[in-house]
């Protein structure tokens, strides 16, 4: 089963090695508060008033859902496996 989590590990040999790490609710919060911090400048008036009606229903469904993660998923490795996506023009790098 393919999850967020698996890593691949590719030796000199060229052997290949699949495994699935686990991780802690300090990741998942490190991961999520950076996506909040990065679609913050979208509810700047003169951004936010920019977007269509859809546009801003799908960014305040992204950002509610990263609110949600831990009252949604009982362990880290569900929230992060679960993480929601988000498009491409929300996040600006």
């Amino acid at each position: 089963m393919m999850t967020r989590r698996n890593k691949v590990r590719i030796d000199v040999d060229g052997n290949i090695e699949n495994s699935v790490v686990d991780v802690d609710w300090d990741l998942v919060r490190t991961e999520r508060d950076g996506l909040l911090l990065c679609t913050d400048l979208w509810y700047l008036k003169d951004r936010w008033d920019a977007l269509s009606s859809i546009a801003k229903g799908k960014l305040n469904a992204f950002r509610k859902a990263l609110r949600e993660l831990p009252s949604t998923y009982e362990t880290a490795n569900e929230a992060y496996d679960n993480m929601p996506t988000y498009e491409e023009w929300m996040i600006e790098v």
